[in-house]
């Protein structure tokens, strides 16, 4: 079975740009709901030093944009070396 590496792409760029939208707004709405997450998600580890000021519009759109970008990069590599793989 091949994959289409372009479909792939698009797929997970969507579904990490949805991710990150729910985390950035639960950075700007709910900071301390993100860190206790964040302490469930890596064993118990205190993020409370790390917690800054509310991210900014700028940060938000900039950190969209490249995550976006890597999600497709990553979705799309991972269908074309599947392809390769699988001759």
């Amino acid at each position: 079975m091949k994959l289409n590496p372009m479909i792939l792409g698009n797929t997970l760029a969507i579904v990490g740009s949805v991710w990150f939208l729910a985390c950035a707004l639960t950075a700007v709405f709910a900071p301390d709901l993100l860190m206790n997450i964040g302490s469930l998600w890596f064993h118990g580890v205190d993020w409370s030093a790390l917690q800054g000021d509310t991210p900014t519009i700028e940060n938000i759109l900039a950190g969209f944009l490249t995550f976006t970008a890597a999600s497709w990069a990553t979705g799309y590599g991972f269908g074309w070396l599947y392809n390769k793989l699988t001759k």
